[in-house]
């Protein structure tokens, strides 16, 4: 029996980003340490990248601009973003959620996403259906205070 949840969002672009299969991650405004030689390994896009030295002074700390160049050039069909400091991970054309391998990969939990778990992203389906069809969203709206909350069903 499919449920309603509620999501709250503090921008349009996270809002947006989720609503197409998004997955959302760490905050890494301050860049993460770690990721040299370790695995992520992405179900949906078909893909893994090995991380190699940054391209900051310290080789093992990284910034948005690292980690996207690394993962974009070994799996063109992923973009990765920032939304309020929070790294983002879409499909370039979404047709499908973006998936993390459920593989032991220390990298998952670096950029926050549970290290031994399949992480999965849904492409939410606009209403207009009836009966509407899970995943959807039904509802948008603002709070008034740089919130946004959307109502989906699943």
């Amino acid at each position: 029996m499919a449920i309603n949840k509620a999501y709250k969002f503090r921008s349009l672009d996270e809002l947006e980003y989720f609503l197409n299969g998004a997955l959302r991650g760490a905050d890494i405004k301050s860049g993460v340490s770690g990721l040299n030689g370790l695995t992520l390994t992405f179900t949906t896009p078909a893909g893994a990248v090995t991380f190699g030295n940054s391209t900051q002074t310290d080789k093992n700390f990284y910034q948005l601009n690292d980690i996207k160049a690394q993962i974009e050039a070994a799996i063109p069909t992923l973009r990765v973003l920032q939304a309020n400091g929070v790294l983002i991970f879409v499909l370039a054309t979404p047709t499908t959620g973006v998936v993390l391998s459920g593989n032991n990969e220390p990298a998952k939990r670096i950029l926050g996403f549970d290290q031994n778990s399949t992480s999965v992203g849904k492409l939410y389906a606009p209403p207009g259906t009836s009966p509407p069809v899970a995943p959807a969203w039904t509802w948008i709206d603002s709070t008034g205070e740089n919130q946004y909350l959307v109502i989906t069903l699943e």
